[in-house]
Protein backbone atom coordinates (compact mmCIF):
# COMPACT_ATOMS: atom_id res chain seq x y z
CA UNK A 1 0.00 0.00 0.00
CA UNK A 2 2.82 2.40 0.84
CA UNK A 3 4.50 1.70 -2.49
CA UNK A 4 1.29 2.46 -4.36
CA UNK A 5 0.97 5.76 -2.52
CA UNK A 6 4.55 6.69 -3.41
CA UNK A 7 3.97 5.83 -7.07
CA UNK A 8 0.80 7.93 -7.17
CA UNK A 9 2.56 10.87 -5.55
CA UNK A 10 5.53 10.59 -7.91
CA UNK A 11 3.30 10.47 -10.99
CA UNK A 12 1.34 13.45 -9.64
CA UNK A 13 4.56 15.41 -9.15
CA UNK A 14 5.76 14.63 -12.67
CA UNK A 15 2.40 15.65 -14.13
CA UNK A 16 2.42 18.85 -12.05
CA UNK A 17 5.85 19.81 -13.41
CA UNK A 18 4.69 19.04 -16.95
CA UNK A 19 1.57 21.15 -16.41
CA UNK A 20 3.66 24.04 -15.06
CA UNK A 21 5.85 23.90 -18.16
CA UNK A 22 2.81 23.93 -20.47
CA UNK A 23 1.30 27.05 -18.93
CA UNK A 24 4.60 28.88 -19.35
CA UNK A 25 5.69 29.07 -15.74
CA UNK A 26 8.93 31.01 -15.55
CA UNK A 27 11.86 28.76 -14.68
CA UNK A 28 12.70 30.95 -11.69
CA UNK A 29 9.22 30.40 -10.23
CA UNK A 30 9.58 26.64 -10.58
CA UNK A 31 13.02 26.82 -8.96
CA UNK A 32 11.76 28.99 -6.09
CA UNK A 33 8.75 26.75 -5.48
CA UNK A 34 10.97 23.67 -5.54
CA UNK A 35 13.42 25.20 -3.05
CA UNK A 36 10.52 26.15 -0.78
CA UNK A 37 9.16 22.58 -0.83
CA UNK A 38 12.68 21.22 -0.28
CA UNK A 39 13.15 23.49 2.74
CA UNK A 40 9.76 22.45 4.13
CA UNK A 41 10.75 18.80 3.75
CA UNK A 42 14.03 19.37 5.58
CA UNK A 43 12.36 21.34 8.38
CA UNK A 44 9.67 18.67 8.80
CA UNK A 45 11.65 15.54 8.00
CA UNK A 46 14.85 15.83 10.00
CA UNK A 47 13.28 16.31 13.46
CA UNK A 48 10.57 13.69 12.91
CA UNK A 49 13.03 11.20 11.42
CA UNK A 50 15.42 11.73 14.31
CA UNK A 51 12.63 11.33 16.85
CA UNK A 52 11.49 8.14 15.10
CA UNK A 53 14.96 6.66 15.57
CA UNK A 54 15.06 7.77 19.21
CA UNK A 55 11.65 6.25 19.99
CA UNK A 56 12.49 2.98 18.23
CA UNK A 57 15.84 2.78 20.02
CA UNK A 58 14.26 3.35 23.43
CA UNK A 59 11.59 0.72 22.84
CA UNK A 60 13.89 -1.99 21.48
CA UNK A 61 17.04 -1.32 23.52
CA UNK A 62 15.25 -2.51 26.67
CA UNK A 63 14.78 -5.89 25.03
CA UNK A 64 18.36 -6.10 23.75
CA UNK A 65 17.31 -6.53 20.12
CA UNK A 66 19.42 -3.88 18.44
CA UNK A 67 22.64 -4.93 16.69
CA UNK A 68 25.19 -2.36 15.60
CA UNK A 69 24.14 -0.53 12.46
CA UNK A 70 20.43 -0.99 13.24
CA UNK A 71 19.70 2.62 12.25
CA UNK A 72 20.62 1.98 8.59
CA UNK A 73 17.46 -0.05 7.99
CA UNK A 74 15.38 0.31 11.14
CA UNK A 75 11.98 -0.67 9.71
CA UNK A 76 12.93 -4.35 9.77
CA UNK A 77 12.85 -4.20 13.58
CA UNK A 78 9.20 -3.15 13.70
CA UNK A 79 8.24 -6.82 14.00
CA UNK A 80 9.66 -6.84 17.54
CA UNK A 81 7.20 -4.18 18.70
CA UNK A 82 3.87 -4.72 20.38
CA UNK A 83 0.78 -3.37 18.63
CA UNK A 84 0.66 -0.26 20.83
CA UNK A 85 4.38 0.41 20.38
CA UNK A 86 4.04 -0.15 16.65
CA UNK A 87 1.36 2.51 16.35
CA UNK A 88 3.51 4.94 18.29
CA UNK A 89 6.55 4.29 16.07
CA UNK A 90 4.68 4.19 12.74
CA UNK A 91 3.39 7.72 13.26
CA UNK A 92 6.95 9.08 13.37
CA UNK A 93 8.06 6.69 10.62
CA UNK A 94 5.36 8.08 8.33
CA UNK A 95 6.12 11.71 9.17
CA UNK A 96 9.84 11.24 8.55
CA UNK A 97 9.07 9.54 5.24
CA UNK A 98 6.77 12.42 4.30
CA UNK A 99 9.62 14.85 4.92
CA UNK A 100 11.88 12.74 2.71
CA UNK A 101 9.24 12.73 -0.04
CA UNK A 102 8.91 16.52 0.16
CA UNK A 103 12.69 16.83 -0.14
CA UNK A 104 12.72 14.64 -3.23
CA UNK A 105 9.83 16.45 -4.92
CA UNK A 106 11.20 19.88 -4.05
CA UNK A 107 14.68 18.96 -5.20
CA UNK A 108 13.38 17.63 -8.51
CA UNK A 109 11.28 20.74 -9.05
CA UNK A 110 14.21 23.04 -8.27
CA UNK A 111 16.48 21.06 -10.55
CA UNK A 112 13.86 21.17 -13.31
CA UNK A 113 13.59 24.94 -12.92
CA UNK A 114 17.35 25.39 -13.09
CA UNK A 115 17.59 23.17 -16.16
CA UNK A 116 14.70 24.97 -17.89
CA UNK A 117 16.32 28.32 -17.17
CA UNK A 118 19.69 27.17 -18.43
CA UNK A 119 18.65 25.50 -21.68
Amino acid sequence: MLELTLVILTVTAVLAVQWMMQISFPASTLTDLGLFILAAGIIEGIPTGLYYHVVLYRLLHRRGRLPSGWWISPSRYHVHLTEMEGRRVRRWFFLGGLGFLLCMVGGLMALSGVMLGTF
